[in-house]
């Protein structure tokens, strides 16, 4: 007959009991909310302006915050997986456009039938109290006339695209106790302010003959005032521009990349 040692059936048998009571409901587990984790996202664009396209994917108790430019968001591996689709289209580096603009040259002006436009020079003289004035024309360069302004734009940026007709003047300026000259721009009217969106190879132009609201706004280019129009071109192509505040234009613009 075999001895039994009750000691370790009695240790086996409450650790049993200890195991159903601790986890009753291990047979039928109740369905859990996927984990959570945190990821933290370096933007092209302004962290306040992707926020808004990443808030609509959060579910739950998932949340999102902006820590010195970058985008904190606590949530499960299927909304991360969504954030960084919705990333891969929207957000990317930011182009450089070089955008020319130049008088519109017909093809009358083309053929020579259009007579070179002068201007009127005067000069004169005082001998023995009388007064000469001499009057003489001279022929403007046609050169000159359809001379094409460039500038480089970094893409979502704002900048001034000066007309064929403002020139810059030699203007004084007193500084640490001296006047010196700094060239200023005169603008008559004939520059645009611009900004351009890419997507492939057509780019959104915005044009206003105002200054804008926001020079460096990259999330609005639109905060344009009232009198701005909106103009897509293909790239390497010659467009005219569109009239702006009911003045007929005659001018037109290019856009290409900036090499």
């Amino acid at each position: 007959m075999k001895s039994v040692h009750f000691l370790p059936v009695l240790i086996s048998a409450l650790l049993y009991l200890f195991c159903i009571d601790a986890n009753p409901t291990d047979a039928n587990p109740a369905p859990t909310s996927a984990p959570s984790r945190l990821q933290v996202y370096k933007t092209y664009a302004p962290a306040k302006v992707i926020r808004n396209y990443i808030s609509p994917l959060l579910k739950g108790s998932e949340t999102i915050s902006l820590f010195r430019g970058k985008i904190i968001v606590n949530a499960s591996a299927h909304t991360h997986s969504n954030i960084l689709e919705m990333l891969n289209q929207i957000d990317r580096r930011a182009q450089k456009v070089l955008i020319a603009f130049r008088p519109i040259i017909t093809d009358n002006k083309r053929q020579g039938a259009v007579q070179i436009p002068s201007i009127a020079r005067f000069s004169g003289s005082s001998t023995n109290g009388k007064i000469t004035i001499k009057k003489r024309n001279h022929q403007i360069d046609a050169e000159s006339i359809h001379k094409e302004e460039q500038i480089t734009l970094l893409e979502g940026k704002t900048g001034y695209l000066r007309g064929t007709t403002e020139r810059y003047k030699n203007t004084p300026v007193f500084a640490d106790g001296f006047f010196t000259t700094k060239p200023t721009l005169e603008k008559n009217g004939s520059g645009h302010y611009i900004s351009a969106i890419i997507s492939g190879d057509m780019a959104t132009l915005q044009l206003s003959k105002k200054t804008p609201k926001s020079i460096n706004n990259i999330s609005s280019p639109r905060s344009i005032q009232s009198s701005t129009e909106e103009l897509i071109v293909p790239f390497g192509t010659w467009i005219q521009i569109p009239s702006i505040d009911g003045q007929l234009s005659t001018q037109e613009i290019r856009v290409q990349r900036a090499p």
